[in-house]
């Protein structure tokens, strides 16, 4: 009797931990694992760019949008994605996060969400030895606006390796950090992100000194939220 009433509870312990587990082992997420950042490394350069109007590639020369694109291609290149596909998913969401024929135009939060789901898509029945974590703090990633502020001041400052500093030579230091804080402060407004403007700003004089000045406002964010330095943007 002793042995069954054994028996009976290890494999109810049994039928209760198979039933239990699998909720409690968290699922992989290869997407937010690629997008997440902790430590800032640096790009070879901005995109070489010069658009003195919106940002739209439905408003951009044949020129500007040969130019919009390659820089693009090259800066998610830099972020060293699990795959090619990955990278081919990256530039066309990232492409449309300046498409204003796109339903998520200027939204970076929904960028980064779509971004993920097409890595994870990607490597479907994938499965590594470490487990990833798949819940996120934050919504936006700090490698995707990174880039879309690269974007951004790209086309501010005419893009390419040193224009930044050749900015600061034409108009001056404090001219030319006003004239990047603008831009890149209306910019993080019309994403939902106006609350991290500020600390944007704090940052400008440093940033300007990067090949990737957007990349290191970005991870000056991160490090001024209510999750610090995790790579992602929790702001809300």
């Amino acid at each position: 009797m002793q042995l069954m009433r054994q028996m009976t509870l290890t494999t109810a312990a049994t039928v209760l931990l198979a039933a239990t587990v699998p909720s409690l082992v968290p699922p992989t997420d290869i997407g937010a694992a690629a997008l997440t950042q902790t430590n800032l490394t640096q790009s070879t350069g901005q995109p070489d760019l010069s658009i003195g109007g919106k940002l739209d590639v439905q408003l951009m020369t044949a020129t500007e949008l040969t130019k919009f694109e390659a820089g693009l291609k090259s800066r998610i290149q830099q972020l060293n994605l699990p795959s090619p596909s990955d990278e081919a998913a990256a530039l066309k969401i990232m492409r449309g996060l300046f498409d204003s024929k796109q339903a998520y135009y200027g939204d970076v939060e929904q960028a980064t969400t779509l971004l993920i789901q097409a890595i994870n898509a990607n490597h479907q029945g994938v499965v590594s030895g470490e487990q990833v974590p798949a819940a996120r703090h934050g919504r936006v990633s700090t490698r995707v606006l990174g880039i879309a502020l690269d974007v951004v001041i790209a086309a501010s400052v005419g893009g390419g390796v040193g224009a930044a500093a050749a900015l600061v030579r034409r108009k001056g230091k404090a001219a030319a950090k006003r004239f990047v804080q603008q831009r890149v402060s209306r910019k993080l407004k019309a994403m939902g992100l106006g609350r991290a403007a500020g600390y944007a700003n704090l940052a400008t004089d440093f940033a300007l000194a990067y090949s990737s000045p957007g990349s290191v406002l970005a991870r000056v964010i991160d490090s001024r939220d209510r999750q610090r330095n995790n790579g992602w943007i929790e702001l809300w």
